[in-house]
């Protein structure tokens, strides 16, 4: 929903503040400066779903018949870590309240590993209604601002198409409108 607010904003503050193209070149020179302005958001969004990936994957390794539920406790501590160095590494951004999921995360396997395995079913379900769920409503919140921008940009397209059309549609014309030279003769 943060998405869709600063999304609206860009693009209100982008009309207000730019002005309207003057020729072609201009309107192809502010959509090349829009995408510059809109692409940290998506990177945002993308990076979003990424940590809620994260949590399907803690989730997956909380419910492992495979490990002992204190080594499976052990195995997503050590994803979690994992992830959080690897967005360090590559200087990877988080929105604030995203960045506060993954710190309730970190409590809430300290608190299953103080716990011990023996309440790793309930602590998996905990897991699952507050970490997994709020996080996937989330993103699905980032999908819709999205899915907004998308409408706003396909609108634009289909005007820019139709202006397009009606372009080829007199340069056809043009080329055999009666009482018009039709190209020079041949010898």
């Amino acid at each position: 929903m943060k998405l869709l607010f600063a999304l609206s904003f860009l693009l209100m503050t982008a009309g207000l503040s730019a002005q309207p193209a003057k020729d072609l070149y201009d309107a192809q020179q502010a959509a090349k400066q829009h995408e510059r302005d809109v692409i940290p958001a998506v990177q945002l969004a993308r990076e979003t779903a990424g940590v809620l990936r994260l949590f399907f994957q803690v989730e997956t390794t909380l419910g492992s018949t495979n490990l002992p539920a204190g080594s499976a406790i052990d195995r997503a501590v050590i994803q979690m870590a994992e992830y959080e160095r690897e967005l360090d590494r590559r200087r990877g951004l988080l929105p604030s309240d995203v960045r506060k999921r993954i710190g309730m995360a970190r409590a809430v396997l300290e608190e299953l590993r103080h716990a011990g395995p023996a309440d790793l079913t309930a602590g998996r379900d905990k897991w699952h209604h507050e970490v997994v769920h709020p996080m996937a409503r989330r993103v699905a919140e980032d999908a819709q601002a999205i899915n907004a921008l998308i409408a706003i940009y396909t609108n634009m397209e289909n005007n820019l198409r139709q202006i397009q059309s009606a372009e080829v549609g007199v340069l056809a014309y043009a080329e055999s409108a009666p009482g018009l030279p039709q190209g020079t003769p041949r010898p």
